[in-house]
């Protein structure tokens, strides 16, 4: 019998092909796990915008929905207003500087227009917009 100290040619390059996949894999699913997490929050968002809306309509009183710092609050429209929903982003995600700060529904439900417009780190992003006199809310997915 021979000694064989060392890989044979196929053996390499089947790590190296095993690696290579792995690697591919790997990137992959970081990708869908940033775009999923991008896509959950701005569904939660919209979430928040619609129940500021709803509450307004059921308590015929002024709600509003804030981007304060790292967080998001769904609020009675008063300086001292109850807080209905106070939730933070995730640290992955951030709010675009050129977004509103605050949007408001009247008693009846109805708003101006306001654009917020969220981000992850691989600067993929989802623009929620409030509609003019509906009060409805889209949610937009910007690359």
């Amino acid at each position: 019998m021979r000694d064989n100290r060392g890989f044979t040619l196929i053996e390499l390059i089947l790590v190296i092909a095993f690696l290579g996949i792995l690697f591919t894999m790997t990137n992959s699913f970081v990708n869908y796990k940033g775009q999923l997490l991008l896509n959950t929050t701005a569904y939660e968002v919209r979430n928040a915008m619609q129940l500021a809306q709803q509450l307004s309509i059921d308590e015929t009183r002024s709600f509003s929905f804030e981007v304060v710092g790292r967080d998001y609050i769904v609020k009675e429209n008063l300086v001292s207003g109850r807080e209905v929903l106070k939730k933070e982003f995730p640290k992955e995600i951030s709010v675009d500087p050129a977004s509103n700060q605050r949007v408001s529904f009247n008693r009846n439900g109805v708003t101006n227009y306001s654009v917020f417009i969220l981000k992850n780190n691989r600067g993929n992003g989802i623009k929620i917009e409030t509609l003019i006199g509906t009060g409805r809310v889209l949610v937009t997915f910007t690359h």
